[in-house]
């Protein structure tokens, strides 16, 4: 039997210091992933006190559609404040049993179509071809809901066009070919209406209380200059996120008294790790950066003084277990099949180009330790693991 060759990836890891009123990396992660589809939450603590999170109620929802693309656009023009990237709208049209295309439209007011070329030379709008040998066939166009302030500039520039009567017609011309779409999108209920005929869905947490189990006595460190010591340090790194990967997972091989055969499987926990006890929260569907900003906020501590903030902290496990010796994790999972997984920091610059395909992978996860207060904001130690698929621009 043939094995395939694993699909190529690229990992990054970066790590940092949150100084008091400074931005960093880790604060801007929900806003730069507008399509999730899962939330690991995991607050560990390597400790043998008594450890327990109770079942939270902190749940999100999004709604599901059918309805022709053009019907939802006019909608979404309702919903998105111009020129924003801090809407929080998103929506994905779901690929049919007899085609891959798809589309998603973000909180920037940015409609991506992903399309076959059959499909692109129907539809008669501008757009570019993905540049990677195995997905050449797919195009991708990049409309905005809004008309842009230097349309020659920006449209040769960015390669964006403004949605016009145009592009409109030629969307109700597919539409009328291909008949509606299922749409799943998710909204800011106090300043959006929702669209007539949604179903509602929402996304109770699953919590799961592990004791008894390996932890990692954590200790954040920037890689080092020196080649020994820089792989020392990989393989360290390496380690502390399979860990989080396994306790995402719920896995038996954490367990100090695991009695697995050697010959089956075989796990060595990271070193120096403690006996201590885990709590795993985990949300599933279509997660919104501010649902995911809300999670972030949490496990990153946010000051006592901002007391809604401190309340959602204390609904998760009633006391900061981020202090001391205790961490968490938050993993995020994009979804795969959206042409947009992740948005450049400026509203102005184009998104990254990625082939929607149920393969494709986006995830990462941040690690949080040695958080502090000081002068009433928080401060704390951060590592960041990026994973990203083959055929996405970030990739190379």
């Amino acid at each position: 039997m043939k094995i395939s060759e694993p699909e190529p990836r690229r990992t990054s890891i970066i790590s940092g210091n949150k100084a008091p009123g400074k931005p960093c990396r880790s604060e801007s992660l929900a806003s730069s992933h507008p399509f999730i589809q899962q939330l690991d939450l995991v607050i560990a603590t390597p400790s043998d006190a008594a450890f327990d999170v109770r079942p939270i109620e902190v749940s999100s929802k999004y709604w599901s559609c059918t309805c022709t693309l053009a019907k939802f656009v006019e909608f979404a023009r309702s919903s998105i404040e111009k020129y924003s990237q801090n809407s929080d709208f998103g929506a994905l049209g779901i690929a049919g049993s007899n085609t891959d295309d798809v589309w998603s439209l973000d909180g920037r007011g940015m409609l991506t179509l992903g399309v076959s070329k059959a499909t692109y030379q129907k539809l008669g709008i501008i757009g570019q071809k993905l540049p990677w040998k195995g997905c050449n066939d797919i195009y991708i166009i990049s409309l905005s809901l809004f008309e842009l302030e230097t349309p020659s500039i920006q449209t040769a520039k960015y390669k964006r066009h403004y949605l016009g009567p145009k592009q409109m017609q030629a969307l109700r011309t597919w539409d009328a070919q291909r008949g509606p779409w299922r749409v799943v999108y998710y909204l800011n209920e106090e300043t959006a209406s929702i669209f007539d005929r949604s179903t509602e869905h929402a996304m109770a947490p699953k919590t799961t209380n592990l004791s008894n189990i390996y932890v990692p006595a954590l200790k954040l460190t920037p890689c080092p200059t020196d080649t020994e010591e820089r792989e020392d340090w990989q393989e360290e790194v390496s380690t502390l996120f399979e860990w989080v990967g396994m306790a995402c997972l719920g896995a038996q091989r954490l367990r100090i008294n695991d009695k697995v055969d050697p010959y089956l499987a075989v796990y060595i926990p990271p070193t120096s790790s403690r006996v201590g006890s885990v709590s795993h929260i985990r949300w599933t569907g279509l997660l919104s950066p501010a649902f995911v900003s809300r999670i972030l906020s949490a496990a990153t501590y946010a000051s006592l003084s901002h007391v809604s903030s401190t309340k959602f902290w204390h609904s998760l496990h009633g006391r900061s277990f981020v202090q001391g010796e205790s961490f968490v994790s938050l993993t995020a999972h994009g979804v795969p099949t959206t042409p947009v997984a992740y948005l450049p920091s400026s509203p102005s610059d184009a998104s990254t180009l990625r082939a929607p395909r149920p393969e494709a992978e986006d995830t990462w996860s941040l690690i949080v330790s040695n958080v502090r207060e000081e002068s009433e904001q928080k401060s704390y130690d951060w590592m960041l693991a990026e994973s990203i698929g083959q055929w996405d621009a970030r990739c190379g």
